[in-house]
């Protein structure tokens, strides 16, 4: 498993701990737990069927598969949630991350990526990227979460202007630069 049992608070927390870590591996970590849920389950969620895994996934119960998963495994039901397209499965998967294993800083992105891409909330999607942001502040999503909270707030112009105001205080070149610079400019 990515996260030994007795360091998972720490890994789950470092800044170290990236999503691109997370991604990569989630198709072999969600095997390894999807083993003895359903004939054929491993070999799924290794072939990058998320959707066949998570079927295998519901048919051993998912919420009671959450309920006494390790963070690790958390983690990968969650990645294959949102792969397969379930976002309310992955949020579940990630909130019983947060709650019982103490997750923080990638949790509350992954939480915020799932309400705007997939959820369409984009209140709420501010709300986890900024949590994210109170979390992990020198993370390695950092410019990528204040960026995401940009874009959302740019339709209500005072908010837009103090979101743009901190980016480029922050992320003077960074990849939402333009659109910050646009926003900062009173109208």
């Amino acid at each position: 498993p990515r996260y030994a049992a007795a360091s998972s608070q720490s890994r789950l927390t470092s800044p170290a701990s990236s999503l691109a870590r997370s991604l990569a591996t989630s198709s072999s970590a969600t095997a390894a737990r999807l083993r003895g849920a359903a004939p054929g389950g491993k070999a799924l969620a290794r072939a990058g069927k998320h959707r066949e895994a998570m079927d295998a996934a519901e048919a051993a119960g998912f919420s009671a598969e959450v309920a006494r998963a390790s963070a690790s495994d958390l983690l990968a039901l969650s990645d294959t949630a949102r792969f397969a397209g379930r976002p309310a499965r992955a949020k579940e998967a990630l909130l019983a991350m947060r709650r019982r294993f103490g997750a923080r800083g990638s949790s509350a992105f992954l939480l915020g990526k799932i309400s705007a891409d997939q959820l369409r909330s984009p209140g709420e999607a501010a709300t986890w990227f900024e949590i994210y942001l109170q979390e992990e502040p020198g993370g390695p999503l950092a410019e990528q979460a204040l960026g995401r909270v940009l874009e959302i707030r740019k339709r209500d112009a005072g908010a837009a202007r103090l979101v743009a105001e901190r980016y480029l205080a922050r992320y003077p070149n960074g990849a939402y630069a333009a659109l910050a610079r646009s926003l900062a400019v009173p109208r």
